[in-house]
């Protein structure tokens, strides 16, 4: 009889289902439970070892069917598997059903003699079951199919997927699911693709519409059903779903934002807005201040310009010529998609990249099919001339973003209306005009401002900007921070009675607003501003400097990249060169694979903006949430545990030789590092040095230094490696240890699950003793080890990292001055000594905790 494993994070939930499991199917069934860590089981978690005995208690012969809670659930089973003997290993089965309603019916199955297959089968087909009996539920289970029928004689392929990135198909995702399907609809005859949410019902939409994507309301949990007719139907769906999945790859984090967990940088110096208080204001200051939301920190007191919008008119007229009418307006649409990309490259030469895809994204609303019908519509049909037919088909898609329950979407309203202004503009022949404040320092007040006018504000005497409306979530919040100017949302309208001149304290650390403020309120706010002025310029002033330990010790700080523009930013930020070169990013938007010279060409751009600093260049990351458009990856039930890094590279070893040989040529003039991602096992590294000895012949064969030195390391990111690092060491050049990665692994908790934060904590102290493994192993074997991972920037982390031995970091490139600065502050012994402590902290709460009480108060 087929036996059943219940693995959940909770014990009292395992336990509180086994008796209505067993009134369901009797004793005769095996039923075993793994759930739960530490002693007795009351911590939340699961255990690996655990689940392996559960498995080999419940096997008869038969088979054994494992019903997991939560995703995260999986990444132990799956070790778990490892554990066990091959022949029960072949016929355990990880089961991707609801939990309770999958182990009743899977019970009930296997209580009746049920086969493996068949106890698997029902036990996933018993959230239809629920589905069918939940009124207006019809969410779709069905999986990619290349037969025609999944929707009766109509769709080729379809395939549902889950929404996993912050806010969901707000507009920067959606402009990328949506040039995915155009490239699709666009080379293959007839084709259509079709996007539902299943979660709240809405659709289904046309893929290929910017606006009515976005407006399916589709948020984080959601879950997305993708159709398509037409030749290759099951390869853009599949396409579609792995964007979906990978939360579109690089859309995590908003300029300002920390991915860390801590709140967002105030300034180089890296003090959080968690660091301050109401204390730096009476309770009489504090009552005469206006409260909005923080933007981006800094303080400023300034004399106000208000910003009055000026809207032209709009004619009420029809025309006579429908025909002619939809023909200039076409010709205007386009004519200034054709501006946004003049403007879109000038912000990318000039590194407002964020600012770029923004505007990218907006781009997309002019050629979207179901606006230009719309619009069209009104021409046609309604005879309203140009102007009029414009507004009112675009200001449908602005009420449909306004109206959204979700406050994020409904901030996509002013994309929407940036462009409408923008073309009408255009349509009543009257000129744009830029935001012009006065020749001196001011704070710009206004009621909200459209994304395209941030990148055109005078950075040199806008002091701060004041808003009456608007969200930090905006895009243009997004682009005030990317400027690095202080700002202040959603004062409320009393914001709107400020005149021209009126004086303006702001603190927007706070979120706190003065309008002709006090003596006393001004004092304070100046003083507030002096200390992160001083703050500021200390840590820039210094950021070209080493980073020294009081105790004498040089900590070298690099920077991690993903391109040209980063590698320039991290020059002028005193980055110590390159240490992580995520070269899966330079050619991300490609359907083919760019050719040998022209990676040279990228990598010798990057290795010159910072010479004579070193640059670590990382092969080819892909797999997992990092897919590659010209090198698609097999569909994975567990994509975190599958095809990636290294192991899939190695699958593809022209492609990897290539990029080999590209290395050595850049080599040859500049100081590089060759680093392999993923690795797990020695065999990895023995195959690509293999390879690598081919690319070097090659060169050789072709008259080039095929001998240049090049040293090869190795990220430590999985807990295999960290655990042989003593072994790896003496086959190795450096070790680079990648937290992100080696956390999820080590505490098997996805580090994208909200509710399993504090288990993706890098400081987990089982994540500091395989840190500290690899620190010994390096130092042991007398080569380098670096962190790369978030972990690196996080204040509280670096003394430990110092104590432990790491004495190189890399970060993103404006976080270098502020770590540059952390480094400075700390002593040699007092650091050890903390990292022997934490080492033996039972909780990352307790590390942070431990860490606070020891460091000065600036610090912390």
């Amino acid at each position: 009889m087929v036996g059943l494993v219940l693995v959940s994070h909770s014990r009292p939930l395992a336990d509180a289902l086994l008796p209505f499991l067993r009134d369901m199917s009797g004793e005769a069934v095996r039923i075993k439970i793994a759930a739960g860590t530490g002693d007795p089981d009351a911590e939340y978690g699961t255990d690996a070892t655990a689940i392996a005995s559960a498995i080999e208690a419940a096997d008869d012969g038969d088979g054994v069917v494992v019903l997991l809670d939560v995703g995260s659930a999986v990444l132990s089973a799956d070790t778990a598997l490892e554990f066990i003997d091959p022949d029960l290993r072949k016929r355990t089965r990880l089961v991707d059903a609801p939990f309770v309603e999958g182990a009743i019916s899977a019970g009930v199955t296997a209580s009746g003699g049920g086969s493996l297959d068949q106890v698997v089968r029902d036990a996933r087909a018993a959230l239809d079951q629920k589905r069918q009996a939940v009124p207006g539920d019809t969410a779709s289970t069905s999986t990619v199919t290349s037969e025609r029928g999944t929707d009766p004689g109509v769709w080729d392929a379809t395939t549902t997927v889950e929404v996993i990135n912050d806010h969901g198909l707000h507009a920067r995702p959606a402009a990328r699911f949506v040039r995915l399907a155009l490239e699709y609809a666009g080379s293959s005859e007839g084709a259509t693709i079709q996007v539902r949410d299943l979660t709240n019902g809405n659709g289904p939409v046309d893929a290929t519409s910017q606006s009515t994507v976005t407006t399916l309301g589709a948020v984080r949990g959601h879950r997305l059903q993708i159709d398509a007719t037409g030749e290759n139907a099951s390869d853009i769906v599949e396409r579609l779903a792995s964007l979906v999945a990978s939360g579109f790859e690089d859309d995590g984090e908003m300029p300002g934002e920390s991915t860390d967990g801590t709140p967002p940088m105030s300034s180089a110096t890296g003090a959080a807005p968690d660091q301050r208080d109401d204390s730096a204001y009476s309770d009489a200051q504090m009552r005469q201040a206006l409260r909005g939301i923080a933007v981006q920190p800094g303080a400023v007191v300034a004399p106000a310009y208000v910003h009055q919008a000026a809207m032209p008119d709009i004619p009420n007229e029809t025309t006579d010529d429908p025909e002619a009418t939809w023909d200039r307006l076409s010709a205007v649409l386009d004519h200034v998609r054709e501006q946004m990309d003049d403007q879109r490259s000038r912000l990318i030469d000039t590194g407002h990249t964020d600012a770029a895809d923004i505007l990218g994204a907006q781009q997309l609303l002019l050629a979207d099919p179901a606006l230009r019908d719309r619009v069209r519509s009104n021409v046609f049909d309604d005879r309203y001339a140009a102007p009029r037919a414009w507004m009112n088909g675009v200001e449908a898609v602005i009420d449909a973003y306004a109206s959204a329950d979700d406050a994020y979407l409904s901030e996509r309203a002013d994309d929407v209306r940036d462009v409408a202004v923008r073309v009408l503009h255009v349509l009543v022949d009257v000129p744009q005009e830029p935001i012009r404040g006065p020749d001196a320092p001011h704070v710009l007040i206004s009621r909200r401002f459209r994304p395209s006018e941030i990148p055109e504000l005078d950075g040199e005497n806008v002091q701060g900007v004041v808003c009456a409306e608007g969200n930090a979530t905006s895009h243009s919040a997004i682009l005030l921070r990317g400027r690095g100017i202080p700002a202040v949302f959603d004062a409320g309208p009393d914001l709107l009675t400020v005149a021209n001149g009126d004086d303006i304290a702001m603190d927007a650390l706070q979120g706190l607003v003065w309008v002709d403020p006090e003596d006393d309120v001004r004092h304070a706010v100046e003083t507030v501003r002096r200390e992160h002025a001083e703050a500021d310029r200390r840590a820039r002033a210094a950021a070209h400097d080493p980073a020294t330990t009081n105790s004498g010790t040089e900590i070298s700080v690099g920077a991690n990249v993903s391109g040209p523009d980063d590698a320039q930013e991290a020059s002028e930020n005193g980055a110590d060169g390159i240490g992580l070169l995520r070269t899966e990013f330079l050619f991300q938007d490609r359907t083919d694979p760019p050719d040998e010279d022209e990676q040279v060409s990228l990598l010798d751009r990057i290795c010159t903006a910072v010479t004579p600093g070193t640059v670590t260049v990382r092969t080819l990351d892909v797999g997992g949430d990092k897919p590659l458009r010209y090198l698609p990856m097999p569909e994975e039930a567990n994509p975190a545990l599958g095809l990636r890094g290294i192991r899939a590279l190695l699958r593809q070893p022209d492609l990897l030789r290539q990029q080999l040989c590209a290395v050595l040529r850049v080599a040859d003039r500049h100081s590089v590092r060759l680093m392999v991602p993923m690795v797990a096992t020695l065999e990895e590294i023995h195959k690509t040095r293999t390879l690598l000895e081919e690319a070097r012949d090659q060169i050789r064969r072709l008259g080039g230094n095929g001998d240049v030195p090049l040293p090869l390391g190795t990220m430590i990111e999985t807990p295999a490696a960290a655990l042989t690092a003593r072994v790896m060491a003496g086959e190795l050049d450096f070790f680079s240890i990648g937290t992100n990665d080696l956390t999820q692994y080590t505490m098997a908790a996805d580090r994208e699950h909200g509710d399993l934060a504090a288990l993706t904590d890098a400081l987990q102290p089982a994540v500091l003793r395989l840190i500290h493994a690899t620190a010994t192993a390096a130092r042991e074997a007398s080569i380098p080890v670096s962190v790369c991972g978030e972990i690196a920037a996080d204040r509280l982390a670096i003394p430990i990292l110092v104590g432990l031995g790491i004495r190189s970091l890399s970060v993103l490139p404006n976080r270098v001055p502020a770590v540059k600065e952390t480094v400075r502050s700390l002593n040699d012994a007092e650091c050890a000594d903390l990292a022997d402590e934490v080492l033996e902290a039972s909780s990352a709460a307790d590390v942070r905790r431990r860490v606070r009480e020891i460091l000065p108060k600036e610090s912390a």
